[in-house]
């Protein structure tokens, strides 16, 4: 047979179990209420991210202005002024942040020649190094000949 506890033992033992019921009656009363409410809470907080991130990337873009390709005969005289781009990340202009490569010559009046005398394809490409966009590449092709 068990031996019957006495003193201390008994005491704590006794206390423990009176703890316990507490702890089991708070949690049944309140844990149902508890989850709703964090349940609530974590769709509000997503919902809310949602519509804010929405709104304030609402009007980014990363496009090229004017064409994107052109189609020129050989012999054609290729004399392009660059239109760049348009590049907006979290509503700000960040046009200025885009680094442009290029295997055309670029004159001192700002436009782009290339030689035509024959088939061959000509571009610029534009990169992008900061904001929501990093690490795209738009590009502008000149096909000359077929």
């Amino acid at each position: 047979m068990a031996q019957k506890k006495t003193g201390w033992d008994a005491w704590r033992e006794k206390k423990e179990k009176e703890a316990q019921k507490k702890i089991n009656k708070t949690v049944k009363k309140s844990h149902k209420g508890y989850f709703i409410v964090i349940f609530l809470s974590l769709v509000i907080g997503l919902a809310g991210g949602f519509f804010g991130a929405s709104y304030i990337t609402r009007n980014d873009c990363f496009e090229l202005n004017g064409q994107k390709s052109v189609q020129l005969s050989v012999g054609e005289t290729l004399e392009y002024t660059d239109e760049g781009i348009s590049y907006v990340s979290f509503g700000k202009d960040l046009s200025d942040s885009v680094t442009v490569e290029t295997n055309m010559t670029l004159q001192s009046n700002g436009t782009y020649t290339a030689d035509t005398s024959a088939e061959s394809e000509y571009y610029i490409i534009y990169h992008i190094s900061a904001g929501r966009c990093k690490d795209m590449t738009l590009y502008r092709v000149f096909k000359v000949g077929a």
